[in-house]
């Protein structure tokens, strides 16, 4: 049997984040340990009854100025320990009847990290599962600066520094989800910056990865050239993002306070420089 944590920071749906969670639990097997856990907002009162009317699901309050990476570490340190871990939404559905069988196959390959597929852009890594010695090789699995998107390639980096390649879409793990205007996006070419500045405390736990796995990383210089070109792609596509996903609310106060915090660090740097 394996213990798998499923974790949703969710923020003003409540009604899909139900639904969610109830596919979740309609489609598993039966056979795993399944630690379902939402990180809602202290000012957020009805996600947190949606979370709490569905059986067997953990609640964990956040504070209003946390990102997403920092309320999945949050949660993460609040569970029990887990054999794998993976991020959800609450607007994203699984596809895979026994999903749950999939992620413990997975893990008894073994993989390291391993990704979903997502059915309406296949190719794209964005839903990561991480094996529960990531957690102890390297701590926290999301960074806590960004207030969108960048948990994933952060991990995929990183598992990419240890072992020379990314992690790999499991065949047949599948969901789906509305690809609409993403909370928070905007100011991308800052956030590719933050991204770029901190590659170091991603070789950093790089090779804490790998040395928990017994081997060393390969060809470190060659694997930092790829993440450079990948940075200057992912930035080429800016003007497309910014069409596809920006955001035109008002900056909630989480984003103003992670952007305040990444443009001192910037700053900082080149003061240090």
């Amino acid at each position: 049997m394996t213990r798998i944590a499923v974790i949703i920071p969710s923020r003003k749906r409540p009604e899909s984040l139900k639904a969610v969670l109830r596919a979740l639990q309609a489609s598993a097997s039966g056979i795993h340990a399944i630690h379902y856990a939402v990180s809602f907002c202290r000012d957020d009162l009805a996600t947190e009854a949606a979370a709490c009317s569905v059986p067997f699901v953990s609640t964990f309050q956040r504070p209003a100025d946390c990102t997403p990476g920092a309320a999945f570490n949050h949660a993460v340190r609040k569970m029990p320990p887990a054999d794998v871990y993976t991020g959800f939404c609450d607007d994203v559905f699984p596809l895979t009847y026994k999903w749950d069988e999939h992620l413990a196959h997975a893990l008894r390959h073994p993989l390291v990290c391993f990704c979903w597929q997502e059915v309406t852009d296949p190719l794209n890594a964005s839903y990561i599962a991480s094996a529960g010695r990531v957690v102890k090789a390297i701590g926290d699995l999301c960074p806590e600066y960004f207030p969108y998107w960048f948990s994933d390639l952060w991990l995929a980096e990183i598992h990419h520094l240890a072992f020379g390649f990314r992690p790999s879409l499991v065949d047949g793990l599948q969901l789906v989800g509305k690809r609409g205007t993403t909370q928070g996006f905007r100011d991308f070419t800052f956030w590719c910056r933050v991204f770029a500045h901190t590659r170091p405390e991603r070789l950093r736990a790089a090779v804490k990865l790998a040395a928990e796995y017994g081997s060393v990383p390969p060809d470190v210089r060659g694997t930092m050239e790829v993440c450079r070109a990948f940075d200057a792609d992912f930035q080429s596509k800016a003007p497309l993002f910014e069409t596809r996903f920006a955001d035109p609310k008002v900056p909630e106060l989480y984003y103003q306070k992670a952007k305040a915090r990444a443009e001192a660090m910037l700053t900082n740097a080149l003061i240090n420089a």
